[in-house]
């Protein structure tokens, strides 16, 4: 399994998300699965706007609710796979449509939770692979390219708060953009 360069042991962590549409989360999760990744970051699919601290209050989660309301929902569409490679064995899926909404939802996060603990600038991105060999993820740039239109194209108009305990994540709210 990967290890997280954001996630360190011990350490709690909130996490904001926006978990994408079953269709697209299934094909990808088969793809992973298939491939050999396992356990939660085989089965999540989601684009992160934020992981921070676990400094929070549950006023800090009503802080970053009014924060966020009323922005109105995000139309995403995804680019052609990439990788970041090699500052980290990962490839994913640019948001072609919807990136500055998603850096703008990020700045707003960082003001009410505070900063990310990620080592990287933020990227709004789906990852498709992650810590796999170099044949895996190459092999993911080639069979995510072109992704049928309906796959690509979606709303976004919730996020999720996630809570890391240092064993797992528990879903704490659901977070409207309407």
């Amino acid at each position: 399994m990967a290890v997280s360069p954001t996630l360190l042991t011990g350490g709690g962590y909130l996490s904001i998300i926006a978990r994408v549409p079953p269709p697209l989360a299934e094909r990808i999760v088969k793809w992973r699965r298939e491939h050999g990744m396992v356990g939660a970051v085989a089965e999540s699919c989601h684009i992160t706007l934020l992981i921070a601290r676990d400094t929070a209050g549950e006023g800090k989660l009503v802080q970053l609710e009014a924060a966020l309301a009323g922005h109105g929902a995000v139309e995403v569409v995804l680019g052609e796979p990439e990788s970041f490679q090699p500052a980290s064995p990962v490839t994913y899926l640019p948001l072609a449509r919807g990136a500055d909404c998603f850096r703008y939802l990020h700045s707003r996060c960082v003001e009410v939770l505070g900063k990310s603990e990620s080592p990287f600038s933020y990227e709004p991105h789906l990852t498709l692979a992650h810590g796999l060999e170099e044949a895996a993820l190459a092999r993911s740039l080639r069979d995510f390219a072109g992704l049928d239109a309906q796959l690509a194209g979606f709303t976004i108009d919730q996020l999720q708060v996630n809570r890391y305990t240092g064993e797992t994540w528990h879903h704490l709210a659901d977070v409207s953009l309407r």
